[in-house]
């Protein structure tokens, strides 16, 4: 896993002025004076290389063990009846004791034949329940309409407390899950990256903002879902108010015309409405920004350098 640090290690003690060039850094970035503002500045500099340069790396961690783990998935399916359906790992040994082989084998059943099954049939059931969100939204705006799942079903169960939270939990977690997935999906593009054991104080405040921003939005957008009666009020509703009385401008159509709009984009995004304009037009890297990976072809300096010193 740490093949690159190893490599580095190993040059830096056989020639101590070797320097990897390339990337972000330049010749003269050692450079610098010893007075006050240049140490803070070099300060500054450091700890957000230590910090991407930790993060980077775990990012890359995470990613090289899923590939590994697939890798050795796929491994164990093809050669199941070689193996007497045992798990062979190449992260760790074969489990040792009495049950040892036996939790191989459950491990083998579960990754390879389990999971995927599972995961086809809790595909299908969350693809149900993105459609019945979608109607739900969809139909926000027409007053005598109500085609939402949700609110049948909330009404239909009556004053049964129980069966009314079980009701009102499962898809309002399950909308609270898609929103932050892609929020924390996009953040790992930018500086509040959500990373394993790896992210930064600054990180998890501007995480804990952004989650903290979206959970009023999405609790008034389940609660036109459900459609309650206007005499009846949730304790949500009491504790924070209305949200139509609290944006006049818009109010209450603002409310009911967004999730349309929202739905209308939904269906150009999982029909691909967009890679086809682009395709038909020209091609996405048009509208990608340039980076300095670009410019060298993918090829960075300092990965050459390690690799030639290394052959």
């Amino acid at each position: 896993m740490n093949v690159i640090d190893n490599m580095l290690l190993h040059m830096f003690s056989e020639d101590p002025s070797f320097k990897p060039q390339g990337g972000r850094l330049g010749e003269n970035d050692m450079d610098y004076d010893t007075d006050e503002k240049s140490m803070a500045a070099l300060r500054r500099q450091l700890k957000r290389a230590h910090e991407e340069y930790y993060r980077c790396k775990s990012e890359y961690m995470n990613f090289v063990t899923e590939a590994l783990e697939l890798e050795d998935t796929i491994k164990n399916y093809e050669h199941r009846h070689a193996t007497g359906y045992k798990y062979i790992s190449s992260f760790r040994p074969e489990q040792a004791g009495t049950i040892g082989p036996f939790l191989d084998m459950i491990e083998l059943v579960w990754r390879c034949i389990l999971r995927m099954q599972l995961e086809k049939i809790l595909a299908l059931i969350l693809g149900c329940m993105s459609a019945a969100i979608l109607l739900a939204e969809a139909t926000i705006l027409p007053s005598g309409v109500d085609l939402s799942l949700f609110s049948i079903l909330i009404n239909a169960v009556g004053k049964q407390e129980v069966l009314v939270q079980v009701a009102a939990f499962i898809p309002l977690m399950y909308m609270c899950v898609c929103t932050y997935y892609s929020l924390f999906k996009i953040g790992m593009l930018t500086f509040y990256s959500f990373t394993p054991r790896q992210t930064s104080s600054v990180s998890l405040l501007m995480i804990c903002s952004m989650v903290a921003r979206y959970a009023p939005p999405i609790s008034y957008n389940f609660l036109n879902l459900i459609r309650l009666d206007v005499d009846r009020k949730t304790i949500f509703e009491k504790r924070m108010g209305n949200i139509d009385d609290a944006v006049p401008f818009f109010g209450k159509r603002f409310n009911k015309i967004y999730p349309l709009i929202m739905v209308i984009y939904t269906i150009l995004i999982a029909s691909n409405f967009f890679d086809r304009v682009i395709n038909y037009f020209g091609n996405w890297k048009i509208f990608r920004l340039q980076s300095e990976s670009d410019d060298i072809d993918g090829f960075n300096p300092s990965g050459l350098i390690i690799l030639q010193k290394g052959v």
